[in-house]
């Protein structure tokens, strides 16, 4: 990023950055050249408040013991807490172990290494962590907020068996409802890569946890055991999830707060990096992690022998992606309206996009039937995991810079449907430009898009005509270049599984062609 386009980012956030803020807002800005950062969710940002409402209504349903020591750690502790010591003191707690024997900043590992269950009924041990957090039931983090509101970032690894990233994802980018796609590895139960790729496929952020999930009791890393032996598993190349791992290759990664101990924390930088620690090539490991504050042979380990690995001691990971979030707004804002930046795009265009065209008015600048039809069709493309670009004024819009907003979408999408209706039959072209209808503009740049495609692919579907009701398709007045295309006829707007299948195979091999890769 420029010098003085930071300068002016500086000015607009009213406060000093982190420079490795700018690194980042960087790589993330070059996602389509191959680069692109993925965030690596830690512990060091789960600071809670327990949901008093949530321990109330438990009381009845879960044994007295148990809620006794929810009622007493809540009380003790102040929030916000850190959510595996504050699980760890509960589970101490229930079980009676006297603060002599806890150690020091009681961890959640230690804790279950001493459960007396442990070795008998591993199983047991993990129901009890899982009910501890439904009855806990944390509140999201601000710092997850702020994270999952960066909506460039589409793929979270996540290193904690909580579901408050996933949580936080839903609420920022969906009003709350569950859209996010999480998988789950474990040495007994690795997710197969296909299931992989569809979910990197689907249009939807994903959440990989990377140690399980208390979702999955049986299934979940708990003990620093747990951690050596899923560790072992990462590291091997025909254990580990492939599909993942190919996903992560190149890319810069964003380590933020995984809170691993000295020798930990080595080895999974390790698996996380396709080449030795001595290799110069990849993406940079950017590590905003408070154990480095505590541990400075891990500093200088970061520094002096891992080469591509940017330790970030002097700031907490919370306050690091206050700043994140801070400065990505702030370019967005900067960028739409004109400071210095690529004006037109205020939203994430990838070539998995789908663009829908539609007349939302009839001649008479009456509401037209196509509004119910597409909005029908656009939320069923996205239930199915589509990302789908509609205008929701269909054109009503004006301007210039709203004219080139939208010619850049259709300019980077990778599907194209143009509604066709009894309402766009009525709504002729013209060679006037100022009375034509928006939707006609729309269909004209997508055919020379088309013609631009079809140079160096072919047989590449980029334009499929969707009529909504009786219009006889090749007797009408849509341009000469769609009528030579196959046209579905979806009544109302209701596509069947068999079009959902079919733009699902025509958007992996757009993606199959930006990114290639191994291991599926």
């Amino acid at each position: 990023m420029p010098e003085d386009t930071r300068e002016l980012l500086e000015n607009h956030t009213g406060s000093q950055t982190h420079p490795r803020v700018w690194e980042i807002l960087d790589a993330i800005a070059r996602d389509d050249d191959g680069e692109g950062v993925i965030p690596v969710v830690g512990q060091g940002l789960l600071r809670v408040n327990v949901n008093e409402e949530s321990v109330a209504r438990s009381k009845e349903m879960i044994p007295e013991a148990l809620h006794a020591a929810i009622e007493r750690v809540r009380k003790s502790a102040s929030p916000p807490a850190d959510l595996a010591t504050l699980i760890a003191c509960i589970l101490a707690e229930s079980l009676g172990v006297p603060n002599e024997a806890r150690v020091e900043n009681t961890m959640l590992s230690q804790v279950v290494a001493m459960h007396p269950q442990l070795a008998s009924n591993r199983y047991l041990v993990d129901t009890q962590i899982k009910q501890i957090y439904s009855v806990v039931d944390p509140e999201i983090p601000p710092a997850l907020r702020r994270l999952a509101a960066i909506s460039d970032f589409e793929l979270f690894i996540s290193t904690t068996p909580d579901d408050l990233l996933e949580q936080a994802l839903n609420a920022e980018r969906f009003d709350g409802e569950s859209r996010t796609r999480v998988l789950s590895f474990a040495p007994t139960r690795r997710p197969p890569d296909e299931k992989i790729a569809e979910a990197l496929n689907s249009g939807f952020p994903v959440v990989f946890q990377l140690f399980g999930r208390y979702k999955s009791p049986g299934c979940v890393a708990l003990t620093e055991s747990d951690y050596v032996d899923y560790m072992a598993a990462l590291l091997d190349r025909e254990a580990r999830p492939r599909r993942l791992f190919s996903e992560l290759k190149g890319k810069h990664l964003l380590l933020l707060g995984n809170s691993f101990q000295n020798w930990l924390g080595r080895f999974f930088l390790r698996l996380t990096k396709d080449n030795p620690f001595v290799d110069e090539s990849g993406g940079v490991q950017y590590v905003a992690d408070d154990e480095l504050r505590r541990d400075k042979t891990l500093t200088f380990f970061l520094r002096h022998c891992a080469k591509k690995t940017e330790p970030i001691e002097d700031v907490h990971p919370d306050d690091f992606v206050r700043q994140l979030a801070r400065g990505w707004e702030a370019r967005r804002e900067t960028r739409n309206t004109g400071q210095g930046f690529d004006a037109e795009a205020d939203q994430k265009i990838t070539r998995d996009l789908i663009f829908i065209s539609y007349s939302r008015t009839t001649l008479g600048g009456q509401p037209s039937l196509d509004v119910a039809r597409v909005a029908r069709l656009a939320d069923d493309l996205r239930n199915e995991g589509f990302k789908v670009w509609l205008d929701a004024k269909g054109g009503l819009e004006s301007g210039v810079d709203y004219e080139r907003k939208v010619r850049l979408v259709i300019s980077k999408c990778g599907v194209f449907l143009p509604i066709c209706s009894t309402t766009t039959q009525m709504r002729a072209d013209t060679s006037i430009e100022q009375e034509r209808p928006f939707f006609r503009r729309e269909w004209n740049w997508a055919l020379e898009r088309l013609a631009e495609i079809e140079k160096e692919e072919p047989d590449r579907i980029f334009i499929i005509p969707i009529v909504v009701d009786d219009l006889p398709f090749k007797a009408s007045n849509v341009p000469e270049g769609m009528k030579r295309l196959h046209a579905r006829s979806f009544p109302e707007g209701v596509a069947g599984k068999d079009f959902f299948k079919e733009v699902q195979t025509l958007i992996r091999r757009i993606n199959s062609k930006r990114r290639a890769y191994a291991g599926t």
